[in-house]
């Protein structure tokens, strides 16, 4: 009680100085307790839409005789084909390759930033399309209907700029010419 006392003759006596240092406390508080939400939800936990988070990982490729050099986490299409069919445990895996590119659009040229994704991507994560469809399993078959572009609705909205017939319409990135589906 007597600790008590003392900390409000205290602050009767010097009100600016203890508001200060409360207010200071305040903001430092909020701010850690801000900046701790925006790492979890930036890295620290998965997107609402992914469906099965707990089962959503990247391989690492090593070679035995250096693996203290780390591991790497890309390899070509036809690897990880060998991986997809033939580890059971894997059966439904994806690939994703970021890449920046040209768009070549009504004559005009933008670089733009895309995404190379296998046909069990959109499925991995358990995103649908709002519009159209995204790639299935069989897209990636040899064989396959024509090289298909799925397009964010940010690209649609400011590249495309609202196109309302966007499905079906031809988009050349990297000199490929694909279809959105």
């Amino acid at each position: 009680m007597s600790d008590i006392a003392a900390a409000l003759r205290s602050l009767k006596r010097m009100p600016v100085l203890v508001g200060g240092a409360i207010a200071s406390l305040a903001v430092a508080v909020g701010l850690n307790v801000a900046v701790f939400g925006l790492v979890h939800r930036a890295l620290l936990s998965a997107p609402d839409h992914v469906v099965k988070p707990d089962r959503v990982f990247t391989l690492g490729f090593s070679s035995t005789d250096d693996a203290a050099a780390g591991s790497m986490t890309t390899t070509s299409y036809v690897s990880f084909r060998a991986i997809k069919d033939d580890v059971r445990e894997l059966a439904g895996a994806a690939a994703f390759r970021r890449t920046a590119s040209t768009l070549t659009l009504e004559g005009d040229q933008k670089n733009i930033d895309a995404m190379l994704v296998s046909g069990g991507y959109f499925t991995l994560l358990g995103v649908r399309a709002s519009v159209g469809r995204t790639f299935g399993p069989t897209d990636d078959d040899a064989g396959a209907m024509a090289p298909l572009a799925v397009v964010s609705h940010a690209f649609w909205r400011n590249a495309l700029q609202q196109d309302a017939a966007v499905m079906g319409r031809r988009l050349r990135v990297g000199g490929i010419e694909y279809e959105v589906a």
